[in-house]
């Protein structure tokens, strides 16, 4: 659903599932176009909090977002 969001926008969306090669995609020179990473926070194999310090120590020009697909409690 994001990718597709953003693409209607007319940006150039790379989606991965899984963050280990996100992360080698980024690192990739081919990849310099790449000007922000949206992440969940729970994904296998990393966090998006770990792929996000991953991304800074090879990227730190990157933006990074981190968002949640988890649903929102109500407070009671």
């Amino acid at each position: 659903m994001t990718k597709a969001m953003i693409e209607r926008k007319g940006h150039h969306v790379h989606a991965f599932n899984d963050p280990i090669l996100a992360l080698h995609h980024l690192k990739e020179e081919n990849c310099k176009e790449c000007s922000i990473v949206i992440s969940d926070i729970k994904m296998p194999k990393m966090t998006g909090i770990e792929l996000s310090k991953h991304v800074k120590e090879a990227r730190p020009e990157l933006k990074f977002v981190i968002r949640s697909s988890m649903p929102v409690r109500k407070q009671e």
